[in-house]
């Protein structure tokens, strides 16, 4: 066994509905299904995470130079299932232009790197189109592993959201509105759907293009919705900016499938 995490990221990631997995020579961090899977593993000086969803075959998404950080990353990407599990509101985060001061952030095509002042052989890599906003993460690696995983189970998401900058003055009120009852109408037709009766809370968060409406219960997932009324849904597997930033790449769902 070359990785180990702590026994604090373990009850975490239970909480947010995945198990932790220790191999031969690796350790897999799964959803319940599988859906959802994470590889850590150890390649030369470097922690690699790969990352699989459905029947895909993994693909690497961070490279870290330390398991500490590699436990971040891991932390930073569970953040949302965690919240979601405990009932709490997502956090926005929109766009960040400054990150952590002492962080040096350079974006490539596929992959955005975090370099630190004072410590030169500390390096984070980040892979995929857009993936992370770098800015937003430098925060998250800012922090030790209990502060991150206080700012998750946080009603506010402090300190990690401390730098927060809201977007969402950019949509006027009755616009909000009418997009959001867009989303609660979805919702109340996939509770229709399965036979069911639609009684919690809906929680509609704006931003930069649309709304997004959230069942804030497990495994009650999100719709987006634009401006123009196309919508996409995704799960409670998903973290908000995961979802936000394929909305925002285009991806959408057909109103049939509502139906």
């Amino acid at each position: 066994m070359n990785i180990r995490l702590t026994d604090e990221f373990e009850v975490f990631a239970r909480t947010a509905g995945y198990t932790v997995e220790y191999l031969e020579d690796a350790v897999e961090i799964y959803n319940l299904g599988g859906e959802i899977r994470s590889l850590v593993h150890r390649v030369g000086a470097e922690v690699v995470i790969e990352s699989a969803e459905r029947a895909r075959d993994y693909s690497v998404e961070a490279k870290t130079s330390t398991e500490i950080d590699a436990e971040r990353y891991l932390t930073y990407e569970l953040g949302g299932p965690f919240r979601e599990a405990l009932g709490l509101r997502v956090i926005v985060t929109g766009f960040v232009s400054v990150g952590a001061p002492e962080v040096l952030i350079t974006y490539a095509p596929r992959v955005t790197t975090l370099e630190w002042t004072g410590e030169p052989d500390r390096k984070v890599q980040l892979f995929g189109p857009g993936k992370h906003s770098g800015e937003i993460f430098s925060f998250a690696m800012k922090l030790s592993l209990a502060e991150l995983r206080a700012s998750f189970a946080a009603e506010d998401g402090l300190p990690l959201y401390a730098f927060l900058h809201r977007d969402d003055a950019s949509a006027s009120t009755s616009q909000v509105e009418a997009l959001g009852e867009i989303g609660r109408g979805l919702f109340h037709s996939l509770a229709a759907k399965a036979g069911q009766t639609l009684d919690d809370p809906l929680n509609v968060i704006p931003f930069d293009g649309g709304v997004a409406v959230i069942r804030a219960v497990r495994g009650g997932g999100k719709i987006f919705v634009a401006e123009d009324g196309s919508v996409m849904y995704r799960g409670s597997s998903y973290t908000f900016e995961r979802a936000l930033e394929e909305f925002r790449a285009g991806e959408r769902t057909p109103l049939e499938s509502f139906r």
